[in-house]
């Protein structure tokens, strides 16, 4: 990598950092629950 992907490299673990809590939330959970049931998510 050079050196001027800093940035970059901030960026992409904000990006999987923020996608870790959204996974981890109920509706996340129920979303993905239901979209592999093929049916409509109780939210």
């Amino acid at each position: 990598m050079y050196a001027n992907d800093n940035g970059y490299r901030l960026a992409v673990s904000a990006a999987a950092d923020s996608f870790c809590k959204v996974v981890a939330t109920d509706a996340a959970k129920e979303g993905i629950a239901a979209f592999v049931e093929k049916r409509k998510p109780i939210w």
